[in-house]
């Protein structure tokens, strides 16, 4: 059972609520005990590859962020602001497209302010997963007059929400390419859904992420969702590699690994990646990603692909 089945359920609740997770429809199956399930939807527009209609790794990104942060809520005496501080991903095969995926979070260890959480998902039966998620988050216990303005604000937005930051746009650096904005849109229908864009700027290729509203998943800074993070940074490093290696078709993660530095604030974010290593069979890309300073990356990632 929960420590505190108020806050777990308080802090559950709002997770599934915010923005970027009501736009995924990310649901709850079972929230009552501490090992969370929660479930997503396999639909056409968040595919990863248009070809085959399986879900795009950024939306078991952020399945397996949110699933992460409840079990860790499952295990607080008290409310506490969880930070991701990291997150690995391994893709064990394709989900199969006419079912939800559906996520299972186990918080093995509350190590002074760390929390570390291990995901399993699965669609037929956990004996046979899709992916193996594993994630690490910082804790930041509230004193009384926090938790009350916590509480006041958690109050006021279900009243009368505040709104967010108007959209933005690209910054005058980026140069946006039309031809290859609309293929990635065929190739990967999840990257239209977040609406990446792919152009160029003085150093060669580049990847735009201009902030909307329903891209949020921290409403009181606000802040862009970690799951979207990630879901932006997997886009660019497969397009990137697609476009690099000649391929005509996408290639397929084997793992992602992201390193969260810095909040992503409500602002355009942009991706720079790296191929490290490409090999007959395996191909190594690193990405970059920041906002209005390139030398100061909120996220950075790493990423092995089978190569077709």
């Amino acid at each position: 059972m929960p420590q505190n089945p108020a806050v777990y359920r308080h802090l559950s609740d709002h997770y599934l609520s915010l923005p970027h997770c009501r736009a995924i429809d990310l649901q709850a199956v079972c929230t009552e005990h501490d090992q969370p399930v929660l479930s997503v939807a396999n639909r056409a527009d968040l595919a990863g590859r248009g070809s085959e209609g399986t879900i795009h790794g950024g939306v078991i990104t952020a399945l397996v962020d949110v699933a992460s942060a409840s079990a860790v809520a499952a295990h607080l005496p008290d409310y506490e602001v969880l930070a991701t501080l990291d997150m690995r991903i391994d893709y064990m095969h394709p989900a199969l497209t006419d079912r939800a995926v559906q996520a299972k979070s186990t918080c093995y260890r509350l190590a002074g302010q760390v929390a570390f959480v291990r995901t399993l998902c699965y669609q037929e039966g956990q004996s046979d997963p899709v992916a193996l998620g594993t994630a690490t988050f910082m804790r930041t216990p509230l004193e009384n007059a926090e938790k009350q303005q916590l509480a006041a604000f958690l109050a006021q937005q279900q009243n009368s929400p505040a709104p967010f930051p108007p959209p933005s746009a690209t910054g005058a650096h980026f140069h946006a390419d039309a031809e290859l904005i609309a293929k990635s849109a065929t190739l990967m229908p999840y990257a239209a859904f977040i609406g990446l864009q792919t152009g160029t700027d003085a150093a060669g290729r580049l990847y735009a992420l201009p902030y909307r509203p329903d891209l949020i998943g921290n409403i009181f800074l606000p802040a862009l969702h970690g799951g979207l993070i990630g879901g932006f940074m997997e886009s660019c490093a497969a397009l990137y590699l697609y476009e690099q290696a000649e391929l005509s078709e996408l290639p397929k993660m084997i793992d992602f690994s992201l390193d969260y530095l810095r909040s992503a604030k409500a602002d355009t974010a942009y991706a720079r990646c790296i191929l490290t290593r490409q090999g007959s069979r395996i191909t190594n890309i690193a990405v970059e990603a920041w906002q209005a300073d390139e030398s100061k990356p909120f996220a950075v990632a790493r990423c092995h692909f089978q190569m077709p």
